[in-house]
């Protein structure tokens, strides 16, 4: 089955597993610069009924973590990973 995007994205591989967000995530971030976007998204899931608690340091259990990663090549590019203990945001610049 074909995925929908919103972004239209470079390539999207889909592999075996699920997802589920738990009711109480964990956001976070080893940059301050990433705390004003974990914010909004905090907010997005109180609007669904979940919470979400904005973490910045590295090293902290997260339930999605926002990362830089230099062999993410491209002007903002960026790689979503979505495995059944998280999701990793690894982007190649702020």
């Amino acid at each position: 089955m074909p995925a929908d995007f919103l972004i239209p994205v470079r390539s999207f591989r889909r592999t075996r597993g699920t997802f589920a967000l738990p009711s109480k995530a964990v956001l976070a971030t080893p940059r301050s610069v990433d705390i004003l976007p974990l914010k909004q998204l905090a907010a997005d899931l109180r609007r669904l009924g979940a919470s979400g608690r904005v973490l910045c340091g590295a090293g902290e259990p997260a339930t999605l973590r926002i990362r830089r990663n230099p062999k993410v090549a491209g002007r903002d590019a960026y790689r979503i990973e979505i495995t059944r203990d998280g999701i990793d945001i690894a982007a190649s610049a702020d």
